[in-house]
């Protein structure tokens, strides 16, 4: 693999940066100490061989994250296509995978109060009511376990108090934007049971113009609630009983119509018949559209959880943690996003799932600490799918073929008009998992310290399947019942130095394993069944401090050798007809990740984080996929070897930079912030074809207000990509059209947040 001129560049400028900046800080205020849970035992960020960003509930609001995805414009590595909650494709590392259905996971993990929650349509958790979100890079298999083979989302939320403690905010915007959230916490029976209960409402008009029917698309629309109970009988018993739910409804067009090649069957009607509308022209605003199937994206998770910890007079801590988590999605997607009615689709998927870990957990010494535990997972998930297609009379050219499927609608003369026809598929999975981990830390000496972790995985799962095809595609009737059962070892091993009580210097390696899996999407053919993706990443890192605390460098290099990676991509028929793939490839990853933090001067606080990757498919043969230019053999399938192209989904580069500065006074401080950040161009598609390049897209955001001087209230004015860039997010490509269709991120946005504590 070659490091290309963009990486190389950007590589040296941050270490000679660096160098400056650690030269030539003086000596001021100093950096606050970062906690995190990442290896179950809250320790100093700063000690742990991990590379983890950690970002606080102080630090959310200033960001004005209201959600996980808004973490990626501040995060070095994690990435999020901007393709809507339940078909995104969501990673960290270069490991981004589309999940669109209930027999692919993700390779990244997202855990709230250490509870998974399953599907990756659940990933996008609200973040009000959190006391801090770790973003851990790379594989983190033993402790974190299933399927975090990119990394791990650590959500912690506040936990119910023996004192009155709680928040309102308010936050008032343009385009309708009304948020408001809030909790109150405190005891029931003073050092004895405690509760503590939020919610939030997020509301925004939508920004995608439709001129079919005038509605604005991309609405947002979210509500829920989180609720807890704490009883502490003793010292060394304490019960915490969870609950939460979140509903989400929305208008989201998925994508926009951008152009149809000239060889296309429909070139004549897309391009003649609508010329002039906004459906068919790329020159008019890039959220603009014409669409005649209402679009819908809907979501409903629910979750309930106990966990309990006795700690035994030996020091050593029982725990156990019981959860069940609910999670369904509903879409209704217009395909060929015209007033014509082409092809639009409905999806619907359910899921439920339990598990139970129960883990031992040593007392912390200076010389051994350790975790040991055993885990399970039952999930049963469902699902189904149609896409309708219908295909108008004859237009220019074009023939009102049924290819002998569909119902044919003829006009009184008996001649057709039109003809209808669906493909659909009913599927449901069964998971169960069980697992047994371990992991100590072990002082060899003064200044070094070994870490070792194991975790073995045996899973079992199940697919019922039916497809059955009544319309134009070419696809297959499939039954299928398949199984599979995988077992494997992920763990890690690490050394860490202490050169000094500010610096510490690690190495690194990791394992991590994800089973195989199914297709259940609409299918070209009956192969849908997938093998199981191994993940092995060596890291080296750096966590130091210098000027007495002043500046703070987090830094890491580390390469992946990803074996047998499950990379969904279109595949074909016997008859021409094309469909969802997942098939297991190989690929490198070569990466390094920087984090700056800088006081230098009193009440400056200067930010900066770079993310680099060089990745590349190293064994894709067969990548099915159209040609990028098919005068030849226009709509068809050609098989093309992928090797040494880029990972989809993937930026080479993520960077972020933010300064701060306050300016206090008698009553309290005023404060401004302005914060820019930059994500690489990348491909949506394995072929790396033009038509589904996506160029690179930046954002400029401010923030000023006031707090008082003893953090009780705050009032602030904010705005977000104040340059107005509505920047290309995600291109998609569907080849029996031969089209192209794209989605664009939002555009400015301004407003206040008026914040309170008590």
């Amino acid at each position: 693999m070659r490091i290309n001129t963009k990486t190389k560049l950007l590589l040296a400028t941050a270490m000679n940066v660096t160098v400056m900046v650690s030269l030539s800080t003086p000596a001021n205020a100093q950096i606050d100490e970062i906690v995190v849970t990442a290896r179950k035992r809250v320790e100093n960020a700063q000690q742990v061989p991990i590379a983890i960003t950690a970002v606080t509930e102080a630090q959310l609001d200033k960001i004005g994250s209201t959600d996980v995805v808004d973490l990626t414009n501040s995060v070095p590595n994690f990435a999020h296509n901007g393709s809507g909650n339940v078909l995104s494709a969501v990673g960290i590392r270069g490991i981004v995978a589309a999940t669109r259905n209930i027999g692919f996971e993700s390779g990244m993990g997202v855990y709230v109060d250490e509870i998974y929650v399953g599907r990756p349509s659940a990933f996008n958790q609200n973040l009000d009511d959190v006391q801090q979100v770790e973003v851990l890079r790379g594989p983190q298999g033993t402790l974190f376990g299933r399927n975090t083979v990119a990394g791990a989302l650590n959500i912690t939320t506040k936990k119910p108090t023996n004192e009155l403690d709680g928040k309102v905010k308010v936050t008032l915007g343009d385009r309708g934007r009304v948020n408001l959230s809030g909790f109150v916490s405190g005891p029931i029976v003073k050092d004895t049971v405690y509760a503590k209960v939020s919610a939030y409402s997020v509301k925004r008009n939508g920004y995608v113009e439709n001129e079919f029917d005038g509605v604005k698309l991309n609405n947002e629309d979210r509500k829920g609630y989180r609720a807890s109970l704490m009883f502490t009988p003793n010292d060394n018993l304490e019960i915490v009983l969870s609950a939460d739910n979140l509903t989400e409804e929305t208008n989201r067009a998925f994508t926009v119509f951008r152009q149809s090649d000239s060889t296309s069957p429909l070139f004549g009607l897309y391009n003649g018949l609508f010329a002039n509308n906004a459906c068919c022209s790329s020159t008019r605003g890039p959220n603009v559209t014409n669409q005649n199937a209402g679009p819908v994206e809907n979501r409903d998770l629910s979750g309930q959880s106990l966990r309990a910890a006795y700690e035994l007079e030996s020091g050593h801590s029982l725990i156990s943690l019981t959860s069940r988590r609910d999670t369904d999605f509903f879409l209704i997607a217009d395909d060929d996003t015209t007033p014509l009615t082409l092809s639009h689709s409905t999806f619907g998927d359910q899921s439920e799932l339990f598990t139970q870990e129960f883990r031992v957990e040593s007392p912390a010494t200076d010389l051994l600490d350790y975790v040991v535990g055993v885990y399970y997972q039952n999930t049963d998930s469902s699902s189904s799918r149609m896409t309708e297609i219908t295909t108008p009379g004859a237009f220019n050219g074009v023939p009102n073929v049924t290819n002998g499927a569909g119902r044919a609608i003829t006009d009184a003369a008996g001649n057709i008009v039109t003809a209808v026809g669906a493909i659909t598929s009913a599927a449901s999975v069964d998971a169960e998992s069980y697992a047994v981990f371990g992991s100590m830390n072990y002082q060899l000496s003064d200044p070094l310290k070994l870490t070792v972790g194991l975790r073995y995985t045996s899973e079992e799962k199940s697919l019922d399947f039916m497809q059955m095809n009544t319309s134009f595609t070419g696809a297959p009737d499939v039954t299928a019942m398949p199984e599979i059962e995988d077992s494997g070892l992920s763990g890690n091993v690490s050394l860490a130095y202490a050169v000094n009580e500010d610096v510490n210097i690690y190495v690194s390696a990791a394992r991590g394993f994800k089973s195989g899996g199914f297709n259940p999407d609409i299918v070209p053919n009956d192969d849908i069944s997938f093998g199981e993706e191994v993940v092995n990443t060596f890291e080296a890192g750096l966590k130091s401090s210098f000027m007495d605390n002043k500046v703070r460098l987090n830094a890491a290099a580390f390469f992946t050798d990803y074996k047998d990676q499950q990379v969904q991509r279109l595949g074909t028929s016997p008859t021409g007809g094309t469909g969802f793939q997942i098939t297991n490839a190989d690929s490198e990853i070569l990466g390094a990740e920087f984090e700056l933090t800088v006081n230098p001067i009193e009440n400056l606080i200067l930010n900066a984080s770079l993310g680099l990757l060089d990745h590349e498919y190293t064994d894709f043969d067969d990548c099915s996929a159209t040609e990028d230019n098919q005068q030849s053999s226009p709509g068809q399938f050609v098989l093309i070897n992928c090797d040494g192209n880029k990972l989809s989904y993937v930026p080479d580069v993520t960077y972020a930079v933010s300064a701060e500065y306050s300016v206090p006074f008698t009553y309290g401080e005023l404060y401004g912030r302005i914060a820019h950040n930059f994500k690489d161009s990348q491909f949506s598609e394995p072929g790396n074809f033009a038509r589904t390049a996506v160029p690179d897209s930046k954002r400029t955001d401010l923030r000023v207000g006031f707090r008082d001087k003893n953090d009780r209230f705050e009032l602030a004015a904010w705005g977000k990509n104040i340059g107005d860039r509505e920047d290309l997010q995600f291109s998609w490509y569907i080849p029996a059209f031969q089209t192209s269709y794209q989605s664009y991120g939002i555009g400015s946005e301004y407003g206040v947040d008026f914040i309170v504590n008590f």
